[in-house]
């Protein structure tokens, strides 16, 4: 009975290690596990790195290391010009991405103004599967942005659906 049990929890963690290290989003794909939210990633992505196209721009993402925390991944959106990366964790059908630093066309938010920002920090929170914003907030250094010409220290918050741009305090 002993030598069966192990047997067979040798056999699952086995099976589990080779979906986490060799499972691609073409395998959910083929056992038809994956539904229209997965259709912007791409089929070498795997749970340790991989990519996804969406509207704004591109998505990757890498494993950075594992703690008590759980899997850390370094988490980078990129569009023709701008780039921003941090840490994402993955929560309760959440993935929040934290310590946000780069540069980004407010534009590309669709908060109405565009301009060029260095971003210094924030957070932004996703839904999963989907990958819709939920909650975010961005620090940043602006340049001529948008129709006031915002100069200086700015925040970024998502708010009711939307991105709105204002001088920090």
């Amino acid at each position: 009975m002993m030598r069966a049990t192990v047997t067979v929890l040798g056999l699952a963690l086995g099976l589990g290690a080779a979906i986490v290290l060799g499972g691609r989003m073409a395998h959910l794909r083929a056992l038809g596990f994956a539904g229209g939210w997965s259709q912007a990633v791409a089929d070498e992505a795997g749970f340790l790195s991989g990519a996804a196209d969406l509207p704004q721009g591109v998505l990757r993402w890498d494993l950075a290391g594992v703690d008590r925390a759980g899997p850390r991944w370094r988490v980078t959106l990129s569009g023709g010009d701008w780039q921003v990366q941090g840490s994402g964790r993955l929560g309760a059908g959440t993935l929040r991405v934290e310590g946000l630093n780069g540069v980004l066309d407010a534009a590309a938010l669709g908060a109405g103004q565009g301009g060029p920002v260095a971003v210094t920090g924030g957070t932004v929170v996703l839904d999963l599967p989907g990958g819709t914003l939920r909650d975010g907030r961005i620090e940043g250094q602006a340049r001529a942005l948008g129709e006031a010409a915002l100069d200086g220290p700015v925040t970024l918050e998502f708010r009711e659906g939307r991105w709105s741009v204002s001088p920090a305090t």
